[in-house]
Parts: structure tokens; sequence; C-alpha cells
């Protein structure tokens, strides 16, 4: 049988357990603390890098929206300049096609005004070439009947005159009294003594007062007489009737283009 001391055994019971205290005092105590401290430690980092991880989480939530924000940004620009461009073509493209047509419309009123002006150069030679082939044509071809038939006409005219208008021929007189009395004829044939003798007597009793007459022949007149006495001019030659036909002739055709050209506009 075993035979167990029971004051050992208490007294080493009382050992251990004051070496327990004495090491837990002495050496654990301190290593639970820091064990403590460092759980505490590592707590609070544990917490610091969960803080760190939401703000980490936070601002990359913050850098993405920022990112959709300025991707739908740049978009919204790009959209804009898209836009800005499109209008900037379709202004310069209008642009284009206003100054296209006004450069064209401009081309065609010259282009017009220079059909015009052809045609009315042409008309005008080509009445300055019939006055001057009917004035040749007269020259050849009219009988000296006809130039003293005109010289006739103006004589009586003259006397007419002195009947119907006693005021112009007092205003005729009157501006002779500070003049000589000359009677310039051009005549495109020599007159002869009787008709010279005819306009004498006439333009004297016109004057009131003796003329003086001074004769000078131009052929181009064709037929007729042009005479000046003070201020009465009397013109009675193939000549001026057929330059009186070519300016009317002109105003007629002038009075159509004017109104070609206002049906046009």
């Amino acid at each position: 049988m075993l035979d167990l001391d029971l004051t050992t055994i208490a007294f080493q019971l009382v050992n251990f357990i004051v070496l327990a205290v004495g090491l837990y005092f002495l050496l654990f105590k301190r290593i639970i603390k820091k064990a403590d401290q460092r759980n505490q430690e590592l707590a609070a980092m544990q917490q610091e890098t969960l803080r760190n991880l939401e703000e980490s989480e936070k601002i990359r939530a913050q850098a993405e929206e920022y990112l959709k924000n300025i991707n739908l940004e740049v978009d919204k620009k790009i959209d804009q300049a898209l836009k800005d461009l499109e209008a900037a073509r379709h202004e310069v493209l209008q642009q284009t096609k206003a100054e296209v047509d006004e450069v064209f419309h401009q081309r065609r009123e010259d282009t017009i005004h220079l059909q015009r002006r052809i045609i009315e150069e042409f008309q005008q030679d080509l009445l300055d070439t019939i006055i001057q082939v009917s004035l040749h044509t007269l020259q050849l071809a009219a009988p000296e009947e006809l130039h003293h038939t005109l010289l006739n006409q103006m004589n009586e005219s003259v006397w007419d005159l002195g009947k119907s208008d006693m005021h112009k021929v007092e205003s005729i007189r009157k501006s002779l009294e500070n003049r000589e009395p000359l009677l310039m004829v051009e005549s495109p044939l020599p007159l002869s003594k009787e008709e010279k003798a005819l306009l004498t007597r006439t333009f004297s009793a016109l004057a009131d007062k003796n003329i003086k007459m001074e004769l000078k022949i131009h052929k181009e007149l064709v037929a007729g007489l042009k005479v000046r006495l003070g201020d009465l001019v009397v013109d009675n030659t193939l000549s001026s009737k057929l330059e009186e036909i070519s300016e009317s002739t002109k105003a007629s055709l002038q009075e159509k283009f004017n109104q070609l050209k206002a049906d046009e506009n």
C-alpha cells in the first residue's frame, strides 16, 4: 500500500500555489497585460484599418462618381461640340450658298445689262446707218422741186406766224433791236434770185426792218432750208425731219426696253 505523507503533499501544494501566484504576478500578469495591450493595439489597428478601408471605399466611390460625371461632362462637351460644328457647317453652307446666289444673280444682271447695251448700241448704229443711207439716197433721188416746195412752205409758215401769233412776232422784233438784222440761211442747193428776194421780203416784214442775207450751202440737208433771224430758228430740212424720226424711234424703243425690264422684275 502506498504510504503518502500529507504534510509533504500540502507543503508541495502550497509551494506550487505560491510559485504559480508568483509567476502570475511576476511574469504571466505582464505577459497577459502586454498581450491585452497588443490585442488592444491590434484592435485599434484593425479599427483604423477598417476606417481606412471605409474611407478608401468612399474615396473610390467618389472617384468613380467623379469619373462618371467627368465622362458625362465629356460626352456633353463632345455632343455640344458636334452640334456647334454642325451649326457652323450649316451656317457656312448657307452663307456660301447666299454668296453663290448673289454672285450668280449679279452675273445674270451683268449679262442682261450687257445684252441690253449691245442691243441698244446695235439699234443706235442701225438707226444711224438707216438715217445716213436715207440721207444719201435722198441726196441722190430727191428732186429739186421738193426743195423749192419746202422753201415755199417755210415762206408761208413765216407769213402765217404774223397772222396767228403776233406776241411771238413782237418778241422776235424786240430781240433784233440791238442786233444787225442778218438772216442766216443754210440750204442744200443754191437759191435763185427770186427765192432770195422772196425770203428777204418775208423776213424783212417779220423783223419790220430791212435785213441782210447770208447763204451757206450744206448738201447734207438734202432739201429745204434752215434759217436763223435773231432768236428765231426755223428748220424744215429733210435731214432734220429724219433726225426727228430717229429720235422718236429711239424713244419708242427705249420705252419698250423699260417695259420689258419692268415685266422681268
